[in-house]
C-alpha cells in the first residue's frame, strides 16, 4: 500500500505550523529586545544599537517570509503573483545582509572596545552607529537587487507555476555564476575573515592584560595610571 500520499499531507499540515511557532517564538523574543532597549534610555549604547538593527533585520524575515514559505509549501502550486515572488527573494537576502554585516559591525565594536578602550569616548558615538546603520541597509539593499531581477514565476511541464531563478540565456547563466562567487565572498568569507581577526586580536590582548592586573594589584609596579585605567576599561568594556 502507498502511504506517500498521506504522508505529504501530513507533512504539509506539519511543516507549516512549525513555520509558524518559529515566527511567534521569532518575533515574541526580537520584538521584546528591540522594545526593551527604546525604551530604556541607559540601554542606548552602541553595542545594543547593533543588536537592535540585527534583530529588526530577523524581524523583516520572520514577520514576511516565515509565514509566506508556510503558505507556498502547504500549496501544490505558487499561490501568489510575480511580485511576491521577487519580494521575497529580494527580503530574505536584505535580511541576510543586514544580519552579516551587523555581526561584522559588533566584532569591530568589540575590538574597539578592548583593544582602544579609551577612544570608546572620543566623537560623537550616536552619529557613528547611524552611519554605520545606514551604509549596513544601503548595502544590503543593493546586494538583493539581482535577486528581485532573476526570481520569476515559471511555468513547468503541465502547467504548474513555480517562483524560481531564471537566467534567461548563456549570459544570464554566466551571470548568475558570477554573482554567486562575489556573493559567497561579500557575505560569507570576507565577513568571516574580518570577524574571525578581530576576535583573535582581542583574545591576544585580554591574555596579556591579564597576565599583567596581578602584578598592578599586588605590587603597583612597572605601571603608571594610564596604563591602569586602560586594563580596568578593557575588563569592564569586555564584561558589557
Amino acid at each position: 500500500m502507498d502511504t506517500r500520499p498521506a504522508e505529504d499531507k501530513l507533512r504539509k499540515i506539519i511543516v507549516p505550523i512549525i513555520f509558524v511557532l518559529f515566527m511567534i517564538v521569532g518575533v515574541t523574543g526580537n520584538g521584546t529586545l528591540v522594545y526593551i532597549v527604546l525604551r530604556n534610555k541607559l540601554l542606548r549604547n552602541v553595542p545594543n544599537t547593533l543588536i537592535v538593527n540585527l534583530s529588526i533585520g530577523d524581524l523583516l524575515l520572520l514577520i514576511f517570509s516565515v509565514p509566506y514559505m508556510a503558505i507556498v509549501f502547504g500549496t501544490k502550486e505558487y499561490p501568489f503573483n510575480a511580485f511576491f515572488c521577487k519580494l521575497n527573494a529580494y527580503l530574505q537576502t536584505l535580511s541576510l545582509g543586514v544580519s552579516i554585516f551587523t555581526l561584522t559591525a559588533l566584532s569591530y565594536d568589540r575590538y574597539v572596545a578592548i583593544v582602544h578602550p579609551m577612544s570608546k569616548h572620543k566623537g560623537k558615538p550616536s552619529l557613528k552607529i547611524a552611519v554605520v546603520v545606514i551604509v549596513i541597509w544601503v548595502a544590503s539593499a543593493l546586494i538583493a537587487i539581482s535577486d528581485a531581477v532573476s526570481y520569476t514565476l515559471v511555468i513547468q511541464p503541465g502547467g504548474l507555476t513555480f517562483c524560481h531563478e531564471v537566467p534567461y540565456n548563456d549570459y544570464g547563466i554566466s551571470f548568475l555564476r558570477v554573482r554567486n562567487v562575489i556573493r559567497l565572498f561579500i557575505l560569507f568569507i570576507i565577513p568571516l575573515f574580518i570577524i574571525g581577526c578581530f576576535y583573535i586580536l582581542m583574545a591576544r590582548i585580554l591574555v596579556k592584560s591579564s597576565r599583567q592586573l596581578p602584578c598592578e594589584a599586588t605590587l603597583g609596579q612597572g605601571m603608571n595610571t594610564q596604563q591602569q585605567r586602560q586594563i580596568e576599561a578593557r575588563f569592564k568594556h569586555a564584561n558589557d
